[in-house]
């Protein structure tokens, strides 16, 4: 049988209550020596608490989910790193989850949190689609991170929403590209993100692509981009990237889908006679703590996931109570301009 509320009770000589309320963090009118002796003797009897019964008994599981892409994309760990560290001074847990692009999964997730598993969740990719989050009438409360490019989304019954806005970030990559030299830009992207479907079948950063360098006069024909569905593998992006050079050999500037598929990407590129910075000048999305080594000093277009955790936390906290109720937040991504996105033969 496993530790107890009383067990804890009986050695630190407080109530079951008083047990209760500090491993809860709930007000309790007690001194720092005896919540800290009740700590340490949870700690030392390694007390795991019961989350069916605190549910059942309609308390808190101090869970919060995360609802990820892919545990293999390091944009995403970097967020539950932060994430984590915001919420561990307030009690919470974090139970990530993958949603692999793929919106049944992600409703298959929210369902099993409705369960009573979490207390909330966050949700770092919106897989609703081009249209929003949708109302939600679920039990438990909602926090979504949204891309958008400008436009503004109309509010979302139930679900909370941080939108980051990438448009001023892409407009300044499309101004860099045009002010090293370059005039023909590849674009690199995945399923619903390539510009060349027709419109109401992408996404809104397929519109802004299409839009954002056809302003620039970069982005002439849809031959110029190259769609990878989900779930291919790295190698698919290595053949993409090869088949869209042999197609318009004239692309000299390549924006890629993330930093994830970039190390297939820059040795297509190397197999085509290219080198990012001198003859064609790259730039991907999501900064990397790698990319230094694994990118080759790569321009990318990222976003401050440290500032944007807290926000998140704090909107999650607000709709638990344990903080002041926000309404929906507005960010920015902003574009980190490395040598990959030069040309030195153009700009020299």
């Amino acid at each position: 049988m496993g530790v107890t509320l009383k067990t804890i009770a009986e050695r630190a000589g407080v109530s079951v209550t008083t047990v209760s309320l500090v491993l809860n963090d709930r007000p309790v009118r007690v001194s720092d020596a005896v919540r800290d002796r009740v700590h340490r003797i949870a700690d030392d009897l390694d007390y795991t608490p019961n989350l069916t019964a605190r549910r059942l008994a309609g308390g808190r599981t101090m869970t919060v989910a995360v609802l990820i892409n892919s545990l293999l994309n390091d944009f995403f760990c970097q967020y539950l790193r932060s994430i984590e560290a915001c919420l561990r001074p307030k009690g919470y847990h974090l139970l990530p989850f993958e949603s692999r692009a793929l919106p049944e999964r992600a409703k298959q997730v929210k369902a099993l949190i409705d369960g009573g598993i979490c207390d909330a969740l966050i949700s770092l990719e919106d897989t609703a689609g081009s249209g929003g989050p949708k109302p939600r009438d679920g039990r438990v409360p909602v926090v979504l991170r949204q891309e958008v490019y400008g436009e503004v989304a109309s509010p979302s019954d139930g679900v909370r929403t941080l939108r980051v806005d990438y448009g001023p970030a892409l407009r300044q990559l499309g101004a860099h590209f045009r002010d090293v030299g370059a005039t023909r830009v590849g674009i690199l992207a995945l399923g619903w993100n390539d510009p060349a479907l027709p419109e109401g079948e992408r996404s809104p950063r397929a519109d802004a692509f299409a839009r954002v360098f056809s302003d620039c006069g970069l982005f002439v024909s849809p031959s110029q981009s190259s769609g990878v569905e989900p779930g291919r593998t790295l190698r698919d992006w290595h053949d993409a990237t090869i088949a869209l050079l042999e197609r318009e050999p004239g692309i000299d500037c390549l924006v890629v889908h993330n930093m994830l598929v970039m190390p297939p990407v820059l040795e297509a590129l190397r197999a085509m006679g290219r080198a990012p910075g001198e003859d064609i000048a790259v730039a991907t999305y999501d900064d990397s703590i790698a990319s230094e080594w694994m990118a080759r000093g790569m321009t990318v277009i990222r976003e401050p996931i440290d500032e944007l955790s807290r926000l998140l936390v704090d909107l999650t906290l607000g709709e638990l109570g344990g903080g002041p109720a926000l309404g929906d937040q507005r960010a920015q991504a902003d574009l980190a301009v490395r040598f990959s996105s030069g040309l030195r033969s153009r700009s020299a």
